[in-house]
Parts: structure tokens; sequence; C-alpha cells
């Protein structure tokens, strides 16, 4: 089994057939539209459920240090239960920081 990264385009991944006839539900939220106070508490809420592993520092971030067109989150019953955050490395090449739901 490889250990290589498996690396696809925002075109290839938006291609693949599961995408094709799939909506977004209502409660999966872009990142751009959280504020740095509700970020910060998905991102305990998060690690409180119980994910080992999670990078102590994502706190340090504003929302906008990930990119927030792709990362997102899952907001229900007045709370975010679910974080997918992406970032670019030095490549250029998105990296999954987090995906926790």
């Amino acid at each position: 089994m490889s250990m290589e990264p498996l690396v696809l385009s925002l075109s290839d991944f938006e291609h693949l057939p599961i995408f094709k006839s799939m909506k977004k539900p209502k409660f999966v939220k872009s990142l751009s539209e959280i504020d740095l106070f509700n970020f910060r508490m998905g991102l305990l809420n998060c690690a409180f459920s119980g994910r080992e592993g999670i990078p102590s520092d994502l706190t340090d971030y504003p929302p906008d240090h990930f990119e927030t067109a792709i990362s997102s989150y899952v907001h229900t019953d007045d709370k975010i239960k679910g974080m997918f955050l992406v970032k670019p490395n030095d490549d250029g090449v998105l990296e999954m920081v987090l995906l926790q739901a």
C-alpha cells in the first residue's frame, strides 16, 4: 500500500459521481460565514467530542487562515458539531488540517 498523498484538483473533486447530484444541506456552512468567536468555539467542541490529534494551535488562527471557499462547518442545535478545514501548503496544494463530524 502506497503512502503517497492523494492529490485531486478542485475540478477533479467536483466531477466525482457522488457530487454531481448532491446538494449541500442547509446545516453545512462555508467557513467564510463564521466569526472568530464561533470558529474557536467550534474547534473546542470538536476537541471535546473525543477527537484526538487536533493540533493545539488551531485556535491561534482566524478562519481566513484556511481556504474559506472550501473549508466548512456543521451547525445544528445552535452548536458547531463538525469542521472541515483545509489550507494551502508552501507548494499551493490544499492540505486537510481537520475533518471532524
